[in-house]
């Protein structure tokens, strides 16, 4: 769904920026052609990151590198910024966001940008400090700096400190997907499974009516490793099966998930067939070959949940990315 409305933005925005140009080639008055480039450059400046947002980087850096007028510069340092990161270049990105920091010091979005770099590159220390200073510059009522904090805390292990940031901000929005799911994780972390259990379940049910793959990853692994904790094996394998039904190439965690299940049940052959199964579709996995290693060095060991933990951890440090906020 999500994708949907996005590739449909991104539609309408391709044919307004095909007639401007269209437009502009046509038109001789300099005074004309002067708004028509700052047109268009506002609408590269929506079309790059909506390009950025279906995940298409290059194309999204070509557009913001094509950005002409001076009056979008730190725009476009923040779109070509989101995508050098995607795309790994990360040196690039950093000097980019240097240069760009030193003309505008005060640039909510740039100083986002860099604590997005600094955690991709596992510098978590100077992440924090970046969404900090983005905090104290966020324009009144936006959550993106304060969701970024609680996201840098979580990572560090400082859930109590994170599930005060985030109590506010469902408090605020009660119907933001991303919102539920780390403050539940924060609660299990916590040892608060029943609540973090009702924060999944509500998340789940707000994300059934706009399905994402990133979403519902987390969703379903945060509800199965909750329902392991509190020992429900009947609801943990219902979830394991339904969540690798229903996504079956948006994460290894899914195969995992299933897989710790049927051990639990002492279905070491089923685990088995799906760790193999998980195995061909992510190859590259290891925690997926540790765990398929210790059943069969170990076939009588029917608790996978230290490595269940371990492994939803590492799913959730993967995922830190950071929000990035559009200007």
């Amino acid at each position: 769904m999500e994708r949907k409305e996005i590739r449909e933005g991104l539609k309408t925005l391709q044919i307004n920026l095909a007639l401007i140009q269209n437009r502009l080639r046509m038109t001789k008055s300099k005074a004309k052609r002067s708004r028509l480039k700052e047109e268009l450059d506002c609408l590269k400046t929506e079309l790059g990151w909506k390009l950025l947002d279906m995940g298409e980087y290059k194309k999204g850096l070509a557009i913001y590198s094509s950005i002409q007028s001076k009056r979008h510069t730190e725009i476009k340092i923040n779109g070509m910024s989101r995508a050098l990161i995607e795309m790994g270049f990360f040196d690039e990105a950093n000097r980019l966001l240097k240069r760009g920091l030193k003309t505008y010091p005060r640039s909510y979005a740039l100083w986002t940008g860099m604590g997005s770099y600094y955690s991709k590159v596992g510098k978590d220390l100077q992440c924090l400090r970046c969404f900090e200073m983005a905090l104290r510059l966020a324009p009144a009522g936006d959550p993106t700096a304060l969701f970024n904090k609680a996201q840098m805390l979580t990572k560090l292990g400082k859930h109590k400190l994170a599930m005060e940031i985030l109590e506010e901000l469902v408090r605020r929005d009660p119907y933001d997907v991303p919102y539920l799911i780390l403050l539940g994780y924060c609660q299990s972390q916590m040892g608060c499974d029943e609540s973090a259990l009702r924060l999944y379940q509500r998340a789940l049910e707000l994300w059934q009516k706009n399905p994402t793959a990133y979403e519902g990853v987390h969703i379903y692994g945060g509800l199965y490793s909750t329902y392991r904790s509190l020992e429900m094996l009947g609801d943990a394998l219902k979830t394991a099966t339904e969540g690798l039904e229903l996504l079956p190439n948006a994460d290894a965690v899914l195969y995992h998930n299933l897989a710790d299940a049927y051990c639990a049940l002492g279905w070491k052959n089923d685990a088995v067939r799906i760790l193999n199964d998980g195995i061909k579709r992510f190859p590259n996995d290891e925690q997926l070959e540790t765990f398929l290693m210790e059943i069969e060095e170990d076939p009588d060991d029917d608790d996978g949940s230290p490595f269940l933990k371990l492994m939803l951890l590492a799913m959730f440090i993967k995922a830190m990315k950071g929000r990035r906020p559009r200007r």
